[in-house]
């Protein structure tokens, strides 16, 4: 058995060409001479050149496909290559960054099956994977997302989602839900969406407001709260009249009320909403 030091580059390479290998080995064929001799060898195709090393395949070199699968809405680099199919050497590391365009997140990120821990609203994800020893699939979901902003007045603080008023993103089609809750003695007065005016708006005392809409587009929606307008009327009295400064006031306004006798007459009582009213402030005119 004859061993030469031949390197495989060498070998692949007559291999490769079609040629046949000449050496010179010597060999000792007695304790008295050595001898030299020329000896020719055809070489064996390149792809049965093995070599190991310590259990580990070391030529050829072992290399693996790395695979991208993903929908439009952003790239996936694989060692800072936007391919579909990357050819990596056995035991190298790979790293695969995942980046979502302008208007989408990744939903998901599985690498050879597994599942990946991707933060929520992730507009970036990157992950090497170590010593890798197979070929491996990359499978990337980018969904689309839309903002809705919401702003409102400080006659309310009950706006939710997003809470008491902002900017939330939500994925294409789902739907967000705007409540509005006006504050003691104030209502929701108007609504825009996109500066076009809710006519579902009363505008009532106390009123407030809840649309769901479906993300298909970014949103802007104003709430606008005001206090609640009361009116202000006196029942039917004889033997005098009742005036009012003003026939309406805000939640926690005030009117002037006029109480004018006539004549022999002196006011007798005030009831407000059914509560008596214990003091007045008597402003004595002609009548008494």
């Amino acid at each position: 058995e004859l061993w030469f030091a031949v390197s495989p580059e060498s070998l692949v390479k007559f291999a490769n060409e079609g040629r046949n290998l000449t050496m010179m080995y010597a060999f000792d064929w007695n304790a008295d001479a050595v001898y030299e001799q020329e000896v020719t060898f055809s070489v064996v195709p390149s792809e049965k050149i093995v070599l190991m090393k310590e259990g580990e395949q070391v030529y050829p070199v072992i290399t693996y496909d790395v695979t991208v699968e993903k929908n439009d809405g952003g790239v996936v680099k694989v060692n800072g290559a936007e391919n579909a199919t990357t050819t990596v050497d056995r035991n190298s590391n790979v790293t695969v960054a995942v980046t979502a365009n302008d208007g989408y997140q990744i939903a998901s990120v599985k690498i050879a099956g597994e599942e990946m821990t991707v933060p929520a609203a992730a507009t970036e994800y990157s992950k090497t994977i170590e010593a890798i020893k197979n070929d491996s699939k990359i499978e990337v979901v980018f969904v689309k997302v839309y903002t809705a902003t919401v702003t409102h007045d400080g006659n309310g603080t009950g706006v939710s989602n997003p809470a008491n008023g902002g900017s939330v993103t939500v994925e294409s089609g789902k739907t967000i839900d705007i409540t509005a809750t006006p504050d003691t003695g104030s209502r929701v007065i108007s609504v825009t969406i996109n500066g076009d005016e809710d006519t579902s708006v009363s505008g009532a005392n106390d009123s407030g407001y809840n649309k769901t809409i479906t993300a298909d587009k970014n949103y802007t929606v104003v709430i606008t709260f005001a206090p609640n307008v009361y009116k202000i009327e006196a029942a039917a009295t004889e033997n005098g009249s009742v005036s009012f400064s003003n026939t309406t006031a805000e939640y926690r306004g005030s009117t002037v009320v006029t109480l004018s006798p006539a004549e022999g007459y002196t006011v007798d009582s005030v009831v407000v909403n059914g509560t008596p009213v214990a003091s007045m402030n008597i402003i004595k005119g002609n009548n008494g």
